[in-house]
């Protein structure tokens, strides 16, 4: 302990550019974990689907849920989906499950249906990707795969 102040003294840079990364490496952990929070596995979204007759909206493009959603779901614009709350089940204590290919959006799906009284929204942590990658079936334009 003796020899560690007049390190610090004289190595004032890198003991400042440490505290600074520290910090950084801190928030940056802190900022994911939050991303992260309310984000299920496929197989949770599965499970809350099946058992909690959760509702699905997909946020995403017209082409891209042509291309292949989840079976079930609804897409919705992010702009349209407050005009859109009235067409969801009245539960609002069932489950909603939220698909989109940006993380904002998913953040802002989720403010709105926390305003309007939703308790349980969560996303799937990875997304449509981590659906595929989970061999879970999509639906295409009234087809299933």
């Amino acid at each position: 302990m003796n020899k560690f102040w007049p390190f610090i003294e004289r190595h004032w840079f890198l003991t400042t550019l440490f505290v600074v990364m520290l910090i950084i490496f801190l928030w940056y952990e802190h900022h994911i974990k939050q991303r992260e929070r309310g984000a299920v596995t496929p197989q949770i979204a599965v499970n809350l689907i099946n058992k909690q007759h959760a509702s699905i909206i997909d946020l995403r493009s017209e082409d891209a849920f042509k291309a292949g959603h989840i079976v079930r779901s609804q897409r919705v614009d992010l702009k349209a989906l407050s005009a859109y709350l009235n067409k969801i089940p009245k539960a609002k204590k069932k489950p909603v499950i939220v698909v989109a290919d940006v993380l904002s959006q998913v953040a802002s799906a989720k403010k709105i249906l926390a305003k309007a009284g939703f308790d349980d929204v969560v996303s799937i942590r990875g997304g449509l990707k981590a659906w595929k990658d989970a061999g879970l079936p999509l639906e295409k334009e009234g087809v299933r795969s």
